[in-house]
């Protein structure tokens, strides 16, 4: 026979364990920098770890600003129509982050709008036919993110651009 407190005890124990489990779960569904959050993986994607190939894929489509570093950190790969890409802009970086918005030889703004805090969302159209919606914004930590959400659809690009939530709630900035 098991004394009562022990049975508190093991309910308290077994409390902590499954909310612990569940905190690990909601974790590994997010994309960190450092201690920052920065995206949840929606259902059906998965975070990827650059690799060469995906980081010179990187700054060929989205250096947009040849005096600012933008480094691959994350991509979100989801279905083959729309990969998410998660950046950081490393010093120096502009005070107008429009800068780091405006178009080059590959791409287009079709509009854009002022967010609060500064940060800024753009929908893009590129040479080849995709699309690109970026967004720009310094977190709490100091760090300027870079998010570029590319895909072929029109269709896909204008609903992350018009979604109520950044990036369909799935940007933590």
């Amino acid at each position: 026979m098991i004394p009562r407190f022990c049975c508190g005890a093991l309910l308290l124990l077994h409390g902590a364990l499954l909310a612990g489990c569940h905190q690990a779960h909601t974790q590994s569904r997010t994309v960190y920098f450092g201690p920052t959050a920065v995206y949840r993986l929606p259902k059906g994607t998965q975070e990827a770890k650059p690799d060469p190939a995906s980081t010179t894929f990187y700054e060929r489509r989205f250096n947009f600003h040849p005096r600012f570093n933008q480094p691959l950190h994350r991509v979100v790969a989801g279905s083959p129509t729309e990969t998410v890409y998660l950046g950081l802009v490393m010093a120096p970086v502009p005070a107008d982050l429009g800068a780091l918005v405006a178009p080059d030889s590959v791409w287009q703004v079709v509009e854009h709008k002022v967010l609060p805090q500064a940060a800024q969302l753009a929908l893009l159209r590129g040479r080849r036919g995709e699309f690109d919606v970026r967004y720009v914004g310094r977190a709490n930590s100091g760090n300027t993110h870079v998010v570029n959400l590319l895909t072929r659809d029109s269709v896909v690009a204008r609903s992350y651009y018009d979604a109520p939530k950044l990036f369909k709630g799935n940007l933590l900035l």
